[in-house]
């Protein structure tokens, strides 16, 4: 009877340290797996801004439904946001977010194919005649992507100059597998022939701190003098980092999202 007694306590001694163990690890799982994910870009000789088509392909492995995600953005001014696929309800967005609506929710083991476009501007930098686009699309800080294919395409008419992370000509490519949690893609491209003269001119964000209710106090059509430091914003940005998030409840701007409703 001792020596049951005593391999007894060894058992449960033996569960109470593995416990952690299987915690941390139960703590740790992803709640989503990115099978595919594709982008593709296109300039716009215009403005210079950018026509971004986006395609997921979204298994959820655990916390289901999913009735709505929200994808972060580099700044709030863009336009023409298409649904591309029938599971999309509807698109809208703010400064921050794409917000993208499913017409059901999505369990645990199903698949969210979707897909949706929109045009972003304030993306071009200037370098004296040329125009350059440094760009990184979003990337899954808490998700694994098990294909990614970033596409870039040449407007018609201009050929870019230099392109650095993908091959080419036009369209220029960059493919990669199994990329792990916040991996990420990145292009530069240059045009030296850019056809029609842009201007530096955009959009800020102002922040208020503590003092929502100012935004409030704000009438559209009138002219306001800002004071303040200045610093480095999404308008005009280049480069788009999203961070991942997996709760509705503690989003971070420019993030992927995912709603359980």
């Amino acid at each position: 009877m001792k020596r049951k007694i005593t391999a007894l306590c060894a058992c449960l001694a033996l569960a109470l340290c593995l416990l952690p163990l299987f915690a941390q690890r139960a703590e740790a799982a992803d709640l989503d797996y990115i099978a595919s994910y594709d982008i593709s870009v296109t300039p716009n000789t215009d403005d210079g801004s950018l026509d971004i088509r986006v395609q997921i392909e979204w298994q959820v492995l655990d916390e289901g439904p999913v009735e709505w995600v929200k994808i972060g953005l580099p700044n709030g001014s863009i336009r023409n946001e298409t649904a591309l696929t029938a599971n999309i309800d509807r698109l809208s967005y703010d400064n921050s977010y794409m917000y993208v609506y499913f017409v059901r929710g999505y369990d645990d083991g199903e698949t969210i194919l979707f897909a949706y476009s929109w045009t972003q501007e304030y993306m071009y930098n200037l370098d004296g005649g040329a125009v350059t686009y440094d760009y990184t699309p979003g990337w899954f800080d808490e998700a694994r992507v098990g294909q990614m294919t970033f596409t870039w395409t040449d407007p018609d008419g201009i050929t870019a100059s230099s392109v650095s992370g993908a091959s080419g000509p036009t369209p220029y490519i960059l493919e990669r597998e199994n990329l792990s949690h916040g991996e990420r893609l990145n292009i530069s491209v240059r045009y030296d022939n850019w056809p029609t003269a842009l201007d530096e001119s955009g959009s800020a964000d102002v922040t208020f701190f503590n003092q929502s209710y100012v935004r409030d106090q704000l009438v559209p059509g009138e002219s306001y003098v800002f004071y303040g430091k200045a610093g480095i914003g999404c308008a005009r940005r280049s480069q788009t980092p999203f961070l991942s998030v997996r709760t509705a409840r503690a989003p971070s701007r420019g993030g992927y999202c995912r709603s359980t409703g």
